[in-house]
């Protein structure tokens, strides 16, 4: 049987050099490309190629003094590598109201269409904000990347119907150091589009509340 074909597919964060074995297949990785500088939350508008497609994600960026890295309004951060990040909100509890399985989703139209039989090597970095205005404040697992053939967008958000292509079963609630996932999957579609965020359910989708007065409720939100 002949070997398959490997593509390397590093992903947020990660500087890759192109080689004759494989390339990062998602454009502005690390969040660098700026349009302008971000100065409100709820917007990604500011960010080269990326796209809200699901609900307000935020975006900050060195240059900004209101979204700032690494003095953030969510909680005090250095980007992983250079002068940018992303935060959205994971998980909310069930019972906070009006926010029925309310996630934040991130997503990029990829460099190439994946190839069908291919295996990708996936990765990113994850860190937990700790702080929310006016929301007690989760620690949530199942972050993770879905991979999609139809674009989102703020309000048409992917369901959370307990699949993802990546994601993780660990509670990250570390303040301090960036968290990495990785892992690899051979494609079983023509895949044009990678989304980033929770894609569980309340019920699948485990906990731990560790700061905050829920105010407004309870939610996990990280920065990636």
């Amino acid at each position: 049987m002949q070997e398959m074909k490997k593509i390397f597919f590093f992903f947020i964060s990660v500087f890759f050099s192109i080689n004759l074995v494989g390339q990062n297949l998602v454009p502005n990785p690390s969040f660098e490309d700026t349009l302008v500088c971000p100065y409100y939350m709820g917007s990604l508008a500011p960010i080269a190629n990326w796209h809200s497609f699901g609900n307000s994600v935020d975006c900050y960026h060195s240059c900004s003094s209101t979204m700032n890295v690494p003095n953030a309004p969510c909680g005090f951060q250095y980007a992983h590598s250079g002068e940018a990040m992303i935060g959205l909100v994971t998980y909310v509890w069930q019972y906070s109201p009006g926010w029925p399985n309310y996630r934040e989703y991130a997503g990029v139209k990829l460099i190439d269409t994946l190839i069908i039989g291919t295996k990708y090597y996936l990765s990113f970095y994850m860190n937990c904000a700790g702080y929310l205005p006016g929301w007690q404040i989760i620690a949530a697992n199942k972050m993770g990347m879905r991979f999609s053939t139809v674009v989102y967008d703020s309000l048409t958000p992917p369901l959370p119907n307990n699949f993802a292509h990546l994601y993780t079963d660990s509670i990250d609630r570390d303040t301090v150091q960036w968290f990495h996932v990785s892992g690899s999957f051979v494609a079983d579609s023509a895949y044009t589009y990678v989304v980033l965020g929770n894609f569980f359910d309340t019920l699948q989708t485990d906990t731990i509340i560790f700061g905050g007065a829920p105010f407004g409720g309870s939610s996990a939100y990280y920065y990636i």
